[in-house]
């Protein structure tokens, strides 16, 4: 199997199972009375970590030096330990399967007959493949919040981790009382990793993402655009719906 179409479909797996938050389930709840900063970015967590949902999805991915290359998937989703990619288009891609269940993933190949194990160690090595690397902010405690501030036309929130008092986490907001617009990370010598930004639709409280981009600098460069464009939420899966019917899986 060439090593650039594990890596390309690694990058795609990642992107979805980080982009969970994308299927936006029904809007934050109405607050009232001001916010604290807190407050103000937790209230969005309903529709930034849904759970059990299926959507279908447009994605453009550039890569340095590459040609954008662009996918339709459909991504079903059980609870956050099962995943599951099916490809759609472009039809180089149909038919193939990415799945994650718990701490497994899988590539599977139906037209060779075949499923490829994808070890954690490997999928680590993109450093940032969890859903909680684009929002750390919601599976992280001891954290040091910043008051909202008014910078030009614009509002934002800086997060540090009271372990490391370095700026960690920049979000955008679009106004004092949100939504986020844009997060950007940092590691604890200041340089920028990925910076997301999200758009949304519809209006408070029933504001939900529709469309996201991820720029990441480092440790490979690469941009990501995706679109929502069918969603249903609590489905009910096929008794099979996380299973692949293929021979054993062989590791890479």
């Amino acid at each position: 199997m060439p090593e650039c179409f594990i890596k390309t479909h690694r990058v795609v797996f990642w992107f979805f199972w980080a982009l969970v938050s994308l299927a936006g389930i029904p809007a934050a709840s109405a607050q009232e009375g001001p916010l604290n900063s807190e407050a103000l970015i937790l209230k969005y967590r309903p529709v930034l970590a849904p759970e059990t949902f299926k959507t279908l999805l447009t994605l453009e991915l550039e890569r340095s030096g590459r040609p954008a290359k662009h996918y339709h998937i459909a991504l079903w989703q059980k609870n956050p330990g099962l995943v599951r990619l099916l490809f759609e288009a472009p039809p180089s891609e149909k038919g193939k399967i990415l799945l994650k269940k718990k701490d497994k993933y899988f590539l599977a190949l139906p037209d060779l007959g075949e499923v490829i194990q994808l070890p954690p160690s490997q999928i680590s090595d993109w450093g940032f493949f969890y859903a909680e690397n684009l929002f750390p902010f919601y599976f992280h405690k001891d954290l040091d919040w910043g008051p909202v501030q008014h910078q030009g036309d614009q509002w934002t929130i800086s997060i540090k981790r009271k372990s490391d008092q370095a700026l960690w986490i920049s979000c955008t907001l679009a106004s004092p009382e949100g939504p986020v617009t844009r997060v950007a990370l940092f590691d604890p010598s200041g340089k920028k990793i990925r910076t997301v930004s999200i758009d949304w639709e519809g209006a408070p409280p029933h504001e939900r993402p529709k469309r996201m981009e991820v720029e990441n600098h480092f440790p490979e460069p690469y941009r990501a655009r995706i679109r929502i464009e069918d969603l249903r939420l609590k489905p009910v899966f096929p008794a099979q719906a996380f299973e692949i019917d293929l021979p054993g899986p062989t590791e890479k």
